[in-house]
């Protein structure tokens, strides 16, 4: 381990080193520090050229830095919108149902990066549950990209027991309190 940390602390000062030499020494840095590397991850995330933000999705999954991503997503709105993306599409290669709440957020209150926004209903997929319904319906109507995906997730999104996510999709179309566009996307989503 101590060999290991020093060849990355090495490479990280060398002035010679190649970008990409660099980014796996931050990596292999970062994993052997374990979450006091957060820190690092976030000024990366930041400030990090593109051959740093390649290893970042690596470092968010790492179990041996297990708080990064739970740290980082909920810090999303003070990274440029871009690089909170690739947060997100971490997110939802967890299926954690513990980052639905913040990925509502980042789909209710982002209008203008659509790829953002399509990675948090995208994750949804997976870290969903059926509170993300008429979410998922209200976006289906906002734009072409939005449409396609929300339909897309509302059919395949998984709920034990099976028929779940089909029962409340009926009584959320029923409920006419809900915008009727908003209905008809959720009938779209049965639909299909």
């Amino acid at each position: 381990v101590e060999d290991c940390k020093a060849a990355s602390e090495a490479i990280l000062a060398a002035e010679d080193a190649l970008p990409h030499q660099k980014a796996c020494a931050f990596a292999v840095r970062c994993e052997l520090l374990g979450d006091e590397s957060i820190p690092q991850i976030v000024e990366a995330m930041r400030n990090g050229d593109v051959t740093i933000l390649n290893v970042i999705p690596e470092l968010l999954a790492s179990k041996r830095i297990p708080n990064a991503l739970p740290m980082l997503s909920k810090q999303w709105k003070t990274f440029a919108k871009n690089r909170a993306s690739m947060i997100f599409e971490s997110v939802g290669r967890t299926a954690d149902k513990r980052y639905e709440d913040i990925l509502l957020e980042v789909m209710a209150e982002e209008k203008e990066y659509e790829r953002l926004r399509l990675a948090a209903v995208n994750s949804l997929e997976t870290c969903g549950t059926e509170k993300c319904i008429v979410p998922w319906a209200r976006v289906a109507t906002t734009t072409e990209h939005g449409c396609q995906s929300s339909r897309r997730v509302l059919t395949r999104i998984k709920l034990e027991p099976v028929g779940t996510i089909d029962d409340a999709i009926v009584r959320k179309a029923e409920d006419e309190t809900i915008p009727g566009a908003v209905r008809a996307g959720l009938i779209g989503g049965l639909g299909q």
